[in-house]
This record gives C-alpha cells, structure tokens and sequence, in this order.
C-alpha cells in the first residue's frame, strides 16, 4: 500500500504489509494462519514509526489471534550519522483460544506478551545481528538470536537458535535451531515490465 506524508514533514501513514503461514504440525494438520501490519507514522529523525496489526489469526482452529502495536527507532543522531542498530517495542493481546497462549513475566498469568527486538548496524553492509522475543507461552512465543547475511540488495540468508520463555516445566521446554532464505521483490514493477 502506498504512503501519504503528513505534510512536509518527511513523516508519513501507510505501509501494509500482509503474509500467511502454515504451522505444523497441528493436531495432525497444517494450521494456515494470517498476519498483518499497518504502519501508522513512519519513522523521522526525533520519532519512531508506529505500526499495529494482527498476528496467527485463523478462524477455523483454535490460535492465538494476537492484537498487537508496535513502536520501531532506528539510534542515530541525524540522518547521515553512524546508525547503533534498531529496536522495536510492542505489546499484543491473544484474543484467541485461550488453550493457545499463556502469559509469561512480566505478564505471568494474563493474556498479554511483550514484543521487544535488537537489530544490529549492519557490517560491511552484509552482516548483521538480530535478538528478539516475544513472550507468553505458545505456538511462536520465543526469544530468538540469530545472524544475518545479505547476499544482495534484495536477497538475506539468516541462521540462529531460539529458547522457550517458559522454562518451568523441563519437558515440554522446546529449544532449537533455525535457518531460512529471504528474497525481496516489487510486484507492481515486475507486473508492469510483463505488459510492456
């Protein structure tokens, strides 16, 4: 969706981003779930973006269906200064099946999660480091570390270990490893060099 700048401030509304995913297994089946994120205000150079959305929503089988908003500041002093890297600090609300989703400090027995992420500066402009977590206990509640590699512009592998919130019960503590291809790509300039 595109942007519309709040007069000439160099701050703007819009931004959507949309996506689905399948979680498996669930109950012997792949649960398809929806997300989706509104950016509110852009990022400026005293203010921070401001987004909300939705997260695992699914209407068919029991979920989380998180409620969330988010503020994201990248730590620099001007627009052209050494970035320190990027945080972002949410909180969400499961409003699904309560089954799903249970609290973890510092929201321990409440339907509520903290989201709070560091992005690091990238160096030479291909490596960069991520910590993030969201907290509660269930399908996707995680703390996750993990480093990035950005073959091209467009293109980012990443590799990394997550560790369960709820570490009170031994066996059903659920660590593990990660690795995953991302590929960007602009569909109105690909649709629009098809028709030429």
């Amino acid at each position: 969706m595109p942007q519309w700048a709040y007069g000439g401030s160099g701050v703007a509304f819009g931004g959507l981003e949309v996506g689905f995913d399948l979680i498996t297994p669930f109950d012997g089946v792949a649960k398809p779930v929806f997300n989706g994120k509104l950016g509110l205000v852009t990022e400026g150079l005293y203010t921070p973006s401001l987004a909300a959305g939705v997260m695992e929503m699914t209407p068919t089988l029991p979920s989380m269906n998180y409620v969330y908003a988010s503020v994201t500041k990248t730590l620099r002093a001007s627009p052209t200064a050494f970035s320190f890297g990027r945080i972002t600090l949410g909180y969400c609300v499961a409003t699904g099946d309560r089954s799903t989703f249970s609290g973890t400090a510092p929201f321990g027995n409440t339907r509520s999660a903290l989201i709070a992420c560091y992005e690091s500066p990238q160096l030479f402009d291909r490596v960069g480091l991520a910590v993030d977590s969201l907290g509660g206990s269930s399908e996707i509640s995680d703390t996750y570390v993990g480093v990035t590699l950005a073959l091209t512009p467009t293109t980012t592998v990443s590799a990394g270990a997550f560790f369960d919130n709820d570490r009170a019960v031994r066996f059903t503590t659920y660590d593990g490893v990660f690795a995953y291809l991302t590929m960007g790509f602009n569909v109105a300039k690909l649709l629009g060099k098809s028709s030429e």
